[in-house]
């Protein structure tokens, strides 16, 4: 647990994440959900987050077994696949291979062999409002995507064309871009403590695409649907949730 300062602008993330967690446990649980203190979240943001809430209490009582064990299939990866290898898919086809076909139209969370949830399926977990403001922030950077999907090179598969379709009317850009707002300059990065000596200290570096004038308008646009993908961490791997707020709050 990482005690966040109430002064932070973090610290109404981290109430999100505790009211998704609270309704979420209290639904499964079948008990009543306690009184929280909600800071200075929004009533829209408040139903929202209940709604995800609800949406993966439903997919957690829905579970979807399946026989495959995906740490021996983890194991049995190269460190750097394309999925682009006829051969190899083959091989792995043949090692693992699918079983019957099963389409899912209800909440679930599908399980592997080992008991481990490794996909939580989760249609309806979204407000109107929240579509409404991805919808905009996606048709702000629409830009930056038009320039990122490749063609040939292997090396580059996530962004390769095939993997992107057109959408409905054109309204949305396809493309695959980064938006990490303290992109870490890897292989290049410097040590130390930047408030000693700023030369020789920490220096994230904003990413590429929200550089210039319109970095600062996507990255407001995303703030309301960021802290529902925080929420939502904060169920689905709370220990990768932790460990990002270790990282802001050590």
């Amino acid at each position: 647990m990482v005690t966040i300062p109430i002064d932070w602008a973090l610290y109404q993330t981290y109430l999100a994440g505790e009211l998704v967690h609270e309704i979420f446990m209290a639904t499964i649980l079948h008990r009543l959900v306690r009184d929280m203190d909600l800071g200075l979240l929004d009533i829209d943001t408040c139903i929202a987050l209940e709604q995800l809430a609800n949406v993966m209490a439903t997919a957690y009582s829905n579970a979807v077994c399946l026989k495959i064990d995906m740490v021996r299939y983890n194991d049995a990866l190269d460190k750097d696949e394309s999925g682009r290898n006829e051969t190899r898919e083959e091989n792995l086809f043949n090692r693992f291979p699918p079983e019957e076909e099963r389409f899912l139209t209800t909440p679930s969370v599908v399980i592997d062999s080992g008991g481990r949830i490794i996909v939580w399926y989760l249609p309806g977990a979204l407000t109107t409002m929240i579509m409404k403001d991805i919808h905009g922030a996606t048709h702000s950077m629409s830009g930056p995507p038009k320039h990122s999907i490749t063609t040939s090179k292997i090396t580059q598969w996530r962004t390769n064309r095939s993997n992107f379709h057109t959408s409905t009317h054109g309204m949305v850009t396809p493309g695959c871009i980064n938006i990490s707002p303290a992109w870490f300059q890897q292989g290049r990065e410097k040590h130390g403590f930047p408030n000693l000596d700023p030369e020789d200290g920490f220096s994230p570096e904003v990413s590429v695409a929200l550089k210039g004038d319109a970095g600062r308008n996507i990255t407001m646009s995303l703030q309301r649907s960021s802290i529902i993908i925080s929420a939502a961490l904060r169920v689905m791997h709370p220990d990768l949730y932790w460990a990002g707020h270790f990282g802001h709050a050590p």
